[in-house]
């Protein structure tokens, strides 16, 4: 891939783009920009049509910006491409969060940052504890109550991540020989 800096009026949206950002989404992108720098470039074909990057170029595009650094992927097929945009968006969704970090990692950044732009309060006590429960601020309940919240929110998601993992399928790129896994559910 090579870098380049374009203006923002030649990077063209994919019009297929089966994924649309909210404008929550657009928000949040829009803030991590303004608060940690544009770190993760939008990835555009050798036309400039985005592969990767929709919602950090509707945040950028709000955020007035008149250029901006993208990687050019020159190499991928036009079947490639298609394949590279949906699994790209994918694998973000078949991550799952290790709650014991998650909660260690959200008290590190607790006095020192602000996860009010990106989890709204019912979700920092759902991962943290509640309110209620822990008698105190929801960035710091007890241990016990914390691994009460903790326990019941897995026993919630562990039948849902099974039954998801039992419908995902390995795809082998056929270009770089890169193993994917895709939910079998796609083609449906």
């Amino acid at each position: 891939m090579n870098k380049k800096v374009l203006p923002i009026t030649d990077i063209k949206p994919y019009e297929k783009n089966p994924r649309k950002a909210s404008a929550d989404a657009i928000n949040a992108v829009k803030k991590s920009i303004e608060r940690f720098g544009y770190n993760v470039p939008i990835v555009v074909d050798e036309n400039n049509v985005v592969l990767t990057g929709h919602t950090r170029l509707l945040a950028i595009k709000e955020l007035k910006w008149e250029k901006v650094t993208v990687l050019v992927a020159s190499d991928l097929t036009e079947e490639q491409a298609r394949e590279f945009r949906i699994i790209d968006n994918r694998i973000s969704e078949m991550s799952v969060w290790d709650h014991d970090l998650l909660k260690d990692e959200l008290r590190a950044v607790a006095a020192a940052g602000e996860m009010a732009d990106w989890y709204d309060e019912s979700e920092l006590e759902n991962i943290m504890g509640s309110l209620d429960e822990a008698g105190a601020s929801a960035i710091a309940p007890t241990q016990e109550q914390i691994d009460k919240k903790l326990e019941a929110n897995e026993n919630h998601y562990k039948n849902r991540d099974e039954e998801a993992h039992s419908r995902m399928v390995e795809i082998k790129c056929g270009h770089c020989s890169e193993k994917f896994y895709v939910d079998s559910r796609l083609g449906d």
